[in-house]
């Protein structure tokens, strides 16, 4: 009975990440409106009645998807920045980070919040909340570690990993999300994880006067 039981599972749990990467392929296919569930069950071979009871509908299947890939972006930033100081794990962290927002499942995720958020304001919130928001949670806990031992000052933990995070997405990300640029070079990657880990822990580096002007020949200062 218990190896019965222990198989259903297994298989239901096939079943919904099939439905899961039916869902996601749609997604980066034909974009959030684009996608229907009567598509990602002709996919995935799954039945409307399981899709209904595990996710709710195609708000609750896209969240699911994203979180899933936040999740796993998550694990992995925090494995390559671990036993680092706060500059050189910040940079590996962002790496990672960028990396997954460059890619296709990440690009579909952020173009389907942008696409159906305004209109739905559950999506866009279940986004910040199980997507967005886990990435957030994860750097804010290791500032906040930072903080505790002295070798990082961040009065606002959960503001500046949101900040840090637009960082990464601005330049060569955002070009690439809005299609204007279809690759970023490993090269780019990295020199832009770098300059936006420099500007965060240092500053945006403008003086706070304007620099006094050199007198000119002939004139003396006042």
């Amino acid at each position: 009975m218990k190896a019965s039981l222990n198989r259903r599972g297994v298989e239901a749990s096939a079943r919904l990440e099939r439905i899961r990467r039916a869902a996601a392929q749609l997604l980066r296919e034909r974009g959030y409106d684009g996608t229907r569930l009567d598509a990602v069950l002709q996919r995935s071979g799954g039945s409307k009645a399981t899709l209904i009871k595990y996710f709710g509908g195609k708000q609750g299947l896209v969240l699911d998807v994203m979180s899933s890939e936040a999740r796993r972006c998550v694990q992995q930033a925090e494995a390559a920045s671990t036993g680092r100081d706060p500059a050189r794990a910040l940079s590996a962290f962002g790496d990672v980070v960028l990396r997954f927002y460059l890619t296709p499942d990440g690009q579909a995720g952020y173009r389907a919040v942008v696409a159906g958020g305004h209109g739905d304001a559950r999506l866009a919130r279940g986004y910040f909340e199980r997507g967005e928001g886990l990435l957030v949670a994860a750097l804010a806990s290791r500032l906040r570690a930072w903080q505790a031992e002295g070798s990082a000052r961040t009065p606002d933990p959960e503001g500046d990993a949101v900040r840090f995070l637009y960082l990464l997405r601005s330049g060569p990300c955002e070009r690439a999300l809005l299609g204007a640029q279809p690759g970023v070079p490993e090269t780019r990657r990295r020199s832009h994880v770098r300059a936006c880990v420099r500007l965060f822990l240092s500053g945006t580096g403008i003086p706070r006067r304007p620099p006094r002007r050199a007198p000119r020949r002939g004139t003396s200062a006042r």
